[in-house]
């Protein structure tokens, strides 16, 4: 029962993520926020203003976690797209094309990973 006690940790490393759906409300992705304990990394799948209001709140509020977006087409820039976009810990794209739109909006290029 001693090699038990040693591999416990190793369970332990695997990072716990949090899955934001496209058709999530404000409410349901700041309750799943919230309400979710040990989480380190969370991943919005499709860019809304109200879930990444909902991600930039709840960060507001003392949550620690990595914010990842995920864009297949990043929105129109209007001022609080701008805002809640800049303030993501990473940004996930496909194409060159994209990383040229997010470096227009003002996202720093360290923040933009490239993903095929």
């Amino acid at each position: 029962m001693s090699n038990v006690k040693k591999h416990l940790p190793s369970f332990k490393l695997q990072p716990n993520l949090l899955n934001i759906r496209v058709n999530s409300s404000f409410i349901k992705t700041y309750k799943k926020i919230k309400n979710k304990k040990g989480m380190d990394f969370v991943i919005v799948e499709k860019p809304k203003s109200q879930q990444m209001l909902a991600v930039v709140l709840a960060r507001l509020m003392g949550k620690k976690f990595v914010w990842i977006q995920r864009f297949e087409n990043p929105p129109v820039a209007d001022f609080l797209e701008k805002l809640l976009i800049a303030q993501a810990d990473k940004v996930v794209i496909s194409s060159k094309k994209e990383f040229n739109k997010l470096q227009e909006i003002g996202v720093k290029k360290n923040r933009i990973h490239y993903q095929k």
